[in-house]
């Protein structure tokens, strides 16, 4: 997985990570519109890659975790 992940964040496959960022950004930002505090607002923006972004989801989902 993480492999896939860097090799479509480099070169061509940036022109695919960007087009995917975009549209991840645009639904983690309405997830936001839900549920406030769910993710860190100005991580989310500042993704740049998968990995970035998939970070700043898995922080939100393991403080979640801890609290069930």
């Amino acid at each position: 997985m993480h492999a896939g992940g860097r090799a479509i964040s480099e070169g061509f496959g940036m022109l695919y990570t960007r087009s995917f960022l975009k549209s991840l950004k645009k639904k983690a930002l309405a997830k936001l519109g839900q549920y406030p505090g769910l993710y860190d607002r100005d991580a989310v923006l500042a993704a740049r890659t998968l990995y970035e972004f998939d970070n700043v989801r898995h922080r939100a989902a393991a403080r979640f975790s801890r609290y069930q």
